[in-house]
């Protein structure tokens, strides 16, 4: 018996990648299950029935509590630009009439290089939040903070040219070229 566990995390014959390290708990809408064998997904056979493997937690089954979940479809992209200028200008106007209640004045800064350097920035956070969390280029283990690397202070146009690129490159995966948008199977949802 235990000869044939080990046979089950063989890297090269059994086990294959798999975007979890471990499993711990299966639920559904009535019932979460604690598992009690081998946690690596590969071994791991989902027999609920078997109290041995898998353990109920809940004494009585849950009732849900909405059963008639309906998922919208995404949002469009031209929609999605009319909202995000919607809040932007709905954000200004709050902060506007905040200020003009305590009798401030209120400039907002509109130059071209400052916005698209923001865009740019955000555009970057969002691709680095969709990223797998074990695929993260995060700084290095003895990383104290940005002041401790004075010489990537003093090359901040480079880094930035090397930001830039780095997403001009992943923009241009994701985008199809005409060519690819004339291609049947291939053309974006309007």
């Amino acid at each position: 018996m235990s000869r044939y566990r080990y046979t089950l995390t063989d890297p090269n014959k059994t086990l294959s990648y798999l975007p979890y390290s471990s499993v711990e708990v299966v639920f559904n809408n009535f019932q979460l299950w604690g598992n009690l064998q081998n946690h690596h997904p590969a071994c791991i056979t989902y027999d609920m029935e078997d109290e041995w493997k898998w353990r109920p937690l809940l004494m009585e089954p849950a009732d849900p509590i909405d059963s008639d979940v309906l998922l919208a479809p995404p949002i469009r992209d031209k929609k999605c630009q009319l909202l995000a200028e919607d809040l932007a200008s709905s954000v200004l106007e709050h902060i506007r009439l905040h200020r003009m209640k305590k009798g401030l004045e209120v400039f907002f800064e509109h130059r071209e290089d400052l916005l698209f350097r923001l865009t740019f920035y955000l555009d970057l956070l969002e691709y680095r939040m969709h990223l797998d969390d074990l695929h993260k280029p995060d700084p290095g283990p003895n990383h104290m903070g940005w002041s401790s690397f004075p010489d990537e202070c003093e090359n901040a146009e480079t880094l930035q040219e090397t930001d830039c690129q780095f997403y001009q490159t992943i923009s241009q995966q994701t985008t199809l070229t005409s060519e690819e948008k004339a291609m049947p199977g291939t053309q974006e949802a309007s």
